[in-house]
């Protein structure tokens, strides 16, 4: 019995003994080498997110909606709500724009819209032109932008390519996230106002939270 008290102890000291100066360093350089391709990745991530940065906007909208006296009893005037996304400079047609979810600003009058740029400028929309069956905003505005998103080819978008995602979650502006896309052509899908555009969606595990609407998902490239 006490043999096997000894060698059950020896065998518990032999797991929880600290690793040894040397050991240490071998096993630093080791861990460096194995690292290095995650490193790699993780620099194309951030030139990726550096890139893309400039051309995100973020976008504020105040919404009145009118009080339901079923739901809140005891009141009668609307309401304000403070809607937020993101969206993404393109030139369309020689034209610089902005590119979002319609349902960040259905129904907002476009002096309740704010646009905030990279350059920290806030602008207001010249223009807004919508479409329910893509769930898209084209937005316009008076000033030069500055500068335009490189657009990719969605038809060379296959499951398991990584992407990273630009948005404004809960309001915190320019957020980045990364995942794979999870499958392609997704149909069905609700957009924020409830309505189902009649267009195929890219479904990702990247983080995606209310406010990150607008924003644009980008491949490595």
């Amino acid at each position: 019995m006490l043999l096997r008290i000894v060698f059950a102890f020896y065998l518990f000291h032999g797991l929880v003994c600290p690793v040894f100066s040397e050991d240490r360093n071998v096993l630093r350089q080791e861990l460096l080498a194995a690292a290095a391709p995650f490193e790699q990745l993780s620099s194309v991530l951030r030139r990726s997110a550096e890139f893309a940065a400039p051309s995100i906007v973020h976008i504020e909208a105040t919404q009145v909606r009118p009080v339901n006296p079923s739901r809140t009893p005891g009141r009668t005037a609307a309401m304000q709500v403070e809607e937020s996304g993101s969206g993404i400079i393109a030139e369309i047609a020689g034209k610089q724009v902005i590119l979002t979810n319609r349902h960040v600003v259905a129904g907002v009058e476009m002096d309740a819209v704010k646009i905030e740029t990279a350059d920290r400028r806030i602008l207001t929309p010249k223009s807004i032109i919508t479409n329910t069956d893509f769930d898209l905003a084209v937005i316009s505005v008076a000033e030069t932008l500055p500068v335009n998103a490189v657009l990719g080819d969605c038809d060379k978008v296959q499951t398991g390519d990584f992407v990273l995602a630009f948005g404004s979650p809960f309001g915190l502006k320019r957020s980045v996230s990364f995942g794979i896309i999870s499958a392609v052509n997704r149909r069905n899908i609700p957009a924020g106002t409830g309505e189902s555009p009649r267009v195929g969606f890219f479904q990702i595990d990247a983080a995606v939270n209310p406010g990150s609407s607008g924003g644009p998902m980008l491949n490595l490239r």
